[in-house]
């Protein structure tokens, strides 16, 4: 699934691509994990705000509801897996990856 933030000109200027899944590669419509496979915000806004309002689109999508865990690969990493974030923690504005500040 993809959600998008636009402005008031149309343009978008973030996207957020996910995905339910078993945890693991295998997707499942009422799975209990959201994998976040891209995230892109134009260099002119700041990202940390986007990634807050992208996040309601992903929780009202009917396919959502029943996941309680989010993840997503690590470039810096070499692709690697994040830890498993639990998704109403990471919802919360004033939370940055899954720890309050």
């Amino acid at each position: 699934m993809i959600a998008s933030l636009k402005d008031e000109d149309g343009y978008v200027y973030a996207y957020i691509e996910w995905e339910i899944t078993d945890g693991g590669v295998t997707l499942k419509k009422d799975g209990e994990y959201i994998y976040v496979q891209t995230l892109w915000v134009h260099e002119d806004w700041d990202g940390k705000d986007a990634i807050f309002e992208l996040i309601p689109e992903i929780n009202e999508h009917e396919f959502s509801h029943n996941a309680k865990w989010v993840y997503w690969n690590r470039d810096k990493y070499g692709d690697r897996v994040s830890k498993i974030f639990d998704r109403w923690k990471l919802s919360k504005k004033g939370v940055r990856y899954g720890q309050e500040e």
